[in-house]
């Protein structure tokens, strides 16, 4: 099954189910022609918000499509796939029907934190962090930081970096230079590699709050103390980099860090 995700979207963000609600049309378009390309016989739309439901029913009758909707939590993440289903993000959807209709492609970001009027922004991919700030009303703090993906699952990046530079994230978070969740994305992986063999107490609240179902409290033993233990780390290429476990974490470690980092070096290796 093909998925498209109009709900879950990063903690303080709108952007999936404003863009359901707002472009319908395109992203019930965009769901089939990539399921023509790749094969897929069964197409879903995964919403949590009554105003997008209500317009991509109306576009799925419009247009006469073949999609179920599938009502989840309004939580993130919220889509529960199955080992054969392909989930990808309303924003992707809308970015081909952009591409198939031949329109410029426009980029779809929710604006958050220390600005003065945070929201849902449509713009260019060329577009730069500052300007985005700008256009939300500008930023509180002068000394302010755009993270990219917000946070916890985010990344630091400059304010001259654009969004197609940062990713294309659907959220940018804007904090004050000195806010905690800037001090704990700018902790190297060493750092939290050190801080974890001296205060993890392998309580398992990061397992047990993972919703891939990984051992972190497994892969941060075994790095932290450098032995083969057993744990195996190429399961965590399957990491989505949430952030859940860091949250849960009662020694404020960051279990996500090390898992992404694991995962990131498991693609260089050309680990699926």
């Amino acid at each position: 099954m093909l998925i498209g995700d109009c709900a879950s979207d990063p903690p303080l963000g709108a952007t999936q189910r404003t863009l359901a609600a707002a472009r319908a049309a395109d992203v019930v378009y965009g769901l089939g022609a990539v399921a023509l390309a790749r094969g897929h016989r069964k197409l879903a739309l995964a919403v949590a918000d009554p105003e997008a439901r209500a317009a991509l029913a109306q576009a799925i009758a419009t247009l006469a499509a073949d999609v179920a909707l599938l009502d989840v939590a309004d939580a993130w993440p919220a889509v529960a796939a199955g080992p054969d289903d392909e989930v990808l993000p309303a924003s992707a959807l809308a970015l081909v029907a952009d591409a198939a209709r031949g329109r410029p492609a426009a980029a779809t970001v929710s604006v958050v934190g220390a600005v003065a009027e945070p929201m849902v922004l449509g713009c260019a991919a060329t577009t730069t962090m500052a300007e985005l700030a700008a256009r939300a009303g500008g930023a509180v703090d002068a000394d302010w930081l755009p993270v990219a993906g917000g946070a916890p699952a985010g990344r630091l990046v400059a304010r001259a970096a654009t969004l197609a530079e940062a990713g294309a994230p659907s959220l940018v978070l804007v904090l004050p230079a000195g806010h905690e969740w800037v001090r704990r994305l700018r902790t190297t992986v060493g750092d939290w590699l050190w801080r974890a063999a001296s205060a993890c107490e392998g309580c398992r609240a990061c397992s047990d709050a993972c919703p891939a179902g990984l051992q972190a409290h497994a892969l941060v033993a075994t790095l932290a103390t450098a032995r083969d233990d057993g744990t195996a780390p190429a399961a965590f290429a399957a990491c989505t980099g949430c952030g859940v476990c860091d949250a849960a974490c009662p020694a404020a470690l960051s279990p996500r860090a090390l898992a992404v980092d694991v995962r990131e070096r498991l693609a260089r290796a050309g680990v699926a």
